[in-house]
């Protein structure tokens, strides 16, 4: 073999080795991109509504804009019954004057009549169970006159399970005198855990059962006087609260009909959209370090308002724990930034938290201790940025103050207040 034609075989054969290591990094390449693709397809894909939540925001705000806060709340409400390790019930109630717009709200998440239906012929309950009155008795009863099996099979406690349920009027709920109170909020807060119940008589035995019995409440209710505040702190509240707007309700007459019909369309399929998408307490919590603070403060502003007693009266201070309150507040964050595609808690979620803290506490404590822990010092400021009067703000500081929830400054000027956060 000559020279030349050696040199032309190397060269092929260099070629041929180049070719197969080419064609072999194309293997693993195409392989590799395939095991990529793969773990991507196994890896949860965010889900945002915000789509969906401003579908249903133009519809309500064309009839009843001041609405609008008030729904996305009792949505995200709905939503907490999707995130995993809850152990506890949520309710939220509505409360304002007669007339603000409670039970139109709640309207719209009824579940229309054709998709009653559809869960009628399937023998599944739908999501949103209806209850226009009740006693505390139906969570769990021992009527003598009935089977055990029957009572069991019955009791709110377990038919609710993962479920919301609407009261329009909650009015006879926090009616009633003192020791009416404590029976029935002691009551309330045993089902609210969301453990389940268990009791006994001489009729049937026990009856009940224990384990992951949660579900969501959404309500309303007129203003109550302070002694019903008062028994639901000495028993650690586990009741938030949304204040509406007196003027919330207003809509042109001619128009208020199909307002309804639209908006309980628009809300409702949002929600069975939602929970047919989604496995109850299958969500994953967002990360909530970035905005655990500020929530823990709500919650301690939440347990200050609450309190009563101390200087001034014949009582001892009574404070409750915020640990309920902050609870809560956490879930509802979650399930807000869930809804919004986040993974992780921000600022975007804590002005629908801010309100339900304003509201679920006596009168005016709630606007004068939020914007206490936004920065306001003096009544004039508080007075400035909340449209209340002088003396019913000095009359609340003085109160706060008696249960050791706020206290005055030292130094000048001598009209400066500030929050007790080590309380």
């Amino acid at each position: 073999m000559t020279n030349a034609q050696v040199y032309r075989a190397t060269i092929e054969h260099e070629r041929t080795l180049a070719k197969k290591r080419t064609d072999e990094y194309e293997r693993k390449l195409a392989k590799k991109r395939q095991e990529l693709e793969q773990q991507l397809k196994a890896l949860p894909q965010a889900r945002t509504w915000v789509p969906q939540l401003l579908k249903v925001q133009k519809t309500i705000s064309k009839y009843w804009p001041l609405h609008w806060p008030l729904v996305e709340a009792q949505i995200t409400m709905c939503a907490t019954l999707l995130l995993e390790n809850v152990t506890q019930s949520m309710a939220l109630f509505t409360i304002g004057p007669s007339g603000s717009g409670k039970s139109t709200t709640l309207k719209m998440f009824r579940v229309p009549e054709r998709v009653q239906l559809v869960y009628a012929q399937a023998g599944v309950r739908p999501p949103i169970d209806e209850q226009d009155d009740f006693t505390m008795a139906a969570f769990l009863s021992h009527y003598s006159e009935a089977e055990g099996s029957a009572l069991e099979a019955g009791a709110l406690a377990f038919v609710l399970q993962h479920r919301v349920m609407l009261t329009s009027e909650l009015g006879p709920l926090f009616r009633g005198n003192r020791e009416v109170l404590q029976q029935r909020f002691t009551k309330l807060a045993q089902i609210l855990d969301g453990e389940g119940i268990r009791s006994s008589s001489g009729v049937h035995g026990t009856l009940g059962k224990k384990g992951d019995f949660t579900f969501v409440w959404l309500g309303g209710t007129t203003p109550f006087r302070g002694e019903t505040w008062r028994t639901m702190a000495s028993l650690g509240t586990r009741l938030l609260f949304f204040a509406t707007d007196e003027h919330a309700d207003e809509c042109p007459e001619e128009l208020f009909a199909q307002a309804q019909i639209e908006c309980q369309e628009a809300v409702s399929a949002l929600i069975e959209e939602m929970f047919a998408q989604t496995k109850k307490r299958s969500v994953p919590w967002p990360e909530v370090e970035p905005m655990r603070k500020q929530i823990r403060e709500l919650a301690k502003l939440c347990a200050a308002g609450q309190s009563y007693g101390g200087s001034g009266t014949d009582e001892d201070p009574n404070r409750p724990s915020p640990g309920h309150f902050r609870q809560r507040l956490m879930q509802l964050a979650c399930a807000h930034a869930w809804m919004h595609g986040r993974d992780v808690l921000t600022e975007e979620d804590l002005p629908m938290l801010r309100h339900i803290t304003s509201s679920s506490m006596p009168a005016s404590r709630g606007p004068v201790l939020l914007l206490m822990s936004q920065g306001a010092q003096t009544v004039s400021e508080i007075c400035a940025l909340s449209g209340l009067q002088e003396d019913l703000v000095r009359k609340t500081l003085a109160r706060l103050a008696g249960t050791g929830g706020v206290q005055k400054k030292a130094g000048l000027p001598t009209d400066r207040w500030e929050i007790r956060w080590d309380r």
